[in-house]
């Protein structure tokens, strides 16, 4: 995976009634999707100082959907509060463990990663009840990031058979 699409979403946690969450401009090639669900619906989002926000309430439960806009697969290095939702470690995008969707899949992502079939839930809260603060990392508090590295087509070579007689 070597081509790279950068998506950030920004996320401030806490009491607040108005979380922002800033999500990737549209650039003429497509989009990849991130999505902030709540109750399986897909949050509107407000415009404000060139950023998208959405409502979250303190108390709910919340997803992250993603969507593969290109017919490759793509790998998507998804963060919340800074910490990778799959081993919940401080790590650039490129070094994180990433969520591989195949040509066009769509998926929710309901919580970090605490085996394989199971996840603890997404939750708008306030710092101290935050999984950064029970983890010790409250640096990133509130921030919502997803980069996706799009997978290069590989260039077919054309067989010759005249390299056979060398």
């Amino acid at each position: 995976m070597t081509h790279r699409r950068a998506c950030s979403l920004v996320a401030v946690l806490g009491c607040a009634a108005a979380l922002p969450v800033m999500l990737c401009a549209s650039d003429n090639r497509p989009s990849a999707g991130v999505e902030i669900m709540v109750k399986g619906v897909s949050q509107p989002k407000f415009v404000h100082n060139g950023r998208l926000y959405v409502e979250a309430l303190k108390g709910r439960e919340y997803a992250i959907r993603l969507r593969n806009p290109y017919p490759v697969r793509v790998a998507v290095a998804l963060s919340v509060d800074g910490l990778n939702t799959i081993d919940a470690r401080e790590t650039t995008a490129g070094d994180a463990r990433k969520w591989v969707l195949g040509p066009y899949e769509i998926v929710t992502i309901s919580g970090w990663q605490t085996s394989q079939s199971e996840a603890r839930r997404f939750e708008f809260t306030t710092e101290a009840r935050s999984y950064g603060a029970a983890l010790g990392k409250t640096q990133n508090l509130g921030m919502i990031a997803a980069v996706f590295f799009r997978e290069r087509v590989p260039v077919p070579v054309p067989y010759s058979s005249n390299e056979e007689k060398s």
